[in-house]
Parts: C-alpha cells; sequence; structure tokens
C-alpha cells in the first residue's frame, strides 16, 4: 500500500501468493479487498497491514468485487455468479446464481443508497438486484454487430436514477434505472470500454479505453429527462 501524497509505503499486503488482478477498497478506506489467480478474495485491514478472511467462490476464479456504500458487504462475483457477505463475520450473506447470468460476471456495482446491486457478465447482459431481499430487479441488453459485448464496468449515478455499462463494443450505454429504457449510445471510443464514472453531481460521466483515452461526457440532460418521465 502507498500514500499518494508523499509516495511511501505503508505496509505489505501479505506474502506473494500469486497474481493479484482485482483491487478495490471500502467506501471508509479502512479495508482493501484483493483477488487473484489462486481463486481466493482475501480482506485486509489497512492500518495494520492485516489479513481478516479468505474467501473462496465454488473454486473458480473471481474476476469482480465491490464493497457495499456502508462498508458491511463485498461482492464478489465470476463463473459461479454473484455471492455477498458480510464483512465482520466473512460468512455468506446471498447467492445470485440464476438463469438471468449467461456467463462469467465481469463487474459488479452498488447503487449510491445501498439498495440495488447490478452486475454485469461477458455476454453483455447486465441485471439489477434489489436489496437487501435480493430480488430481480432489471436487466439490461442490446445486442450490436461485429463486436463481443461483453460488460467491464458499471456505475451508478450519485441520484441512482441512471445506470452507465461500458462494454467491449466500444460503447456505453446509459440507462433510465426505474424503468429499463436506454436513454443513449455514447460513442466515442476506438476500441474496449474499460472503466466507466459518474461525476459528483451526476453531470458528467467519464470513460477509459483500451485505446489510449480517456472522454468526458455531459450526460446531465439524460438524468433530467429520466426524473421528468
Amino acid at each position: 500500500m502507498w500514500e499518494t501524497s508523499s509516495g511511501k509505503g505503508l505496509c505489505k499486503l501479505g506474502e506473494r501468493i500469486d497474481e493479484f488482478h482485482r483491487l478495490a477498497f471500502s467506501p471508509n478506506g479502512k479495508l482493501v479487498a484483493s483477488a487473484g489467480e489462486d481463486k481466493r478474495c482475501r480482506v485486509w485491514e489497512i492500518t495494520a497491514g492485516k489479513q481478516l478472511h479468505s474467501l473462496s467462490e465454488a473454486d473458480t476464479t473471481i474476476l469482480s468485487m465491490a464493497f457495499s456504500p456502508d462498508n458491511k458487504l463485498l461482492a464478489t462475483g465470476g463463473l459461479a455468479g454473484v455471492q455477498t457477505r458480510d464483512i465482520s463475520s466473512g460468512k455468506g450473506v446471498r447467492s445470485y446464481t440464476s438463469r438471468r447470468y449467461q456467463a462469467e460476471i465481469t463487474s459488479l456495482a452498488f447503487s449510491t443508497d445501498g439498495r440495488f446491486l447490478a452486475s454485469g457478465d461477458y455476454s453483455g447482459r447486465a441485471v439489477v438486484w434489489k436489496l437487501p431481499e435480493g430480488n430481480y430487479y432489471q436487466s439490461f441488453e442490446r445486442k450490436s454487430k461485429g463486436f463481443p459485448e461483453g460488460i467491464t464496468s458499471l456505475a451508478f449515478s450519485p441520484d441512482d436514477s441512471l445506470l452507465a455499462v461500458a462494454a467491449r463494443d466500444q460503447l456505453i450505454r446509459v440507462w433510465d434505472l426505474a424503468k429499463g429504457k436506454l436513454l443513449q449510445d455514447l460513442a466515442g471510443h476506438r476500441s474496449h470500454v474499460l472503466a466507466v464514472a459518474f461525476s459528483p453531481d451526476g453531470k458528467l460521466l467519464a470513460s477509459g479505453s483500451a485505446d489510449a483515452t480517456a472522454l468526458i461526457w455531459d450526460v446531465g440532460m439524460l438524468g433530467e429527462n429520466a426524473k421528468k418521465d
């Protein structure tokens, strides 16, 4: 772990186990989760550099992780679907493995208010679940020709009215969460879109791509229209 202000190393999270390919900070900045080729997710206390939990998911590689806004849950996704766990105990809370998943889970995101959990898979489908019951809420999918549609990143707008979905087909799709309606396809990248994030006021959306560019999109009117409809 590194301190960004000084560039100094703070702590080392254990010995080398295997290649790490996913990291996620808890919203309060006290914990970090790591996942690697050893098919385990580890939760660490940053200040002490102490491992709190070592979790596995049906002997499959974990491809995505996300902490809930209240720091109480950790969601993990992979070939076995989605699992939520209680951070304090490490015990499973709920498994989301249904016919709605067509491929491995590649992206996860909690809504800002913690009422929804969104998951995206390699086939290009995003599914939103309502918490805490874990009931199915919406699914989002749009086919396009010529490109694989694996979802790479998901982001809720700050007011949770919009869901931005980035994919390998070079597009970002912005959906009305409540109505399940596609509001706009954002086209501008020349390769896979790898990450999306909303600004704190929800008026801008940033995207990063394998084409080595980052783009800023004005999505303020999309949010306003979603509220009016």
